[in-house]
């Protein structure tokens, strides 16, 4: 009887610590996303305040 739940439990821990593991990933790409965004709107707001002197 014992077994029978660790035989369960072991494939619904497996399933949550992939889900983390793909989560991670995801929210770091997307940060990285965000990152060239904004480093890409202020490399504009610097070459146009060049052109503009």
């Amino acid at each position: 009887m014992n077994t029978d739940y660790v035989i369960t439990f072991i494939p619904i821990l497996f399933l949550i610590a992939v889900w983390f593991i793909i989560r991670k990933i995801l929210k770091s790409v997307s940060n990285k996303i965000n990152n060239a965004e904004a480093y890409k709107e202020d490399t504009l707001k610097v070459l146009e305040e060049l052109e503009m002197s």
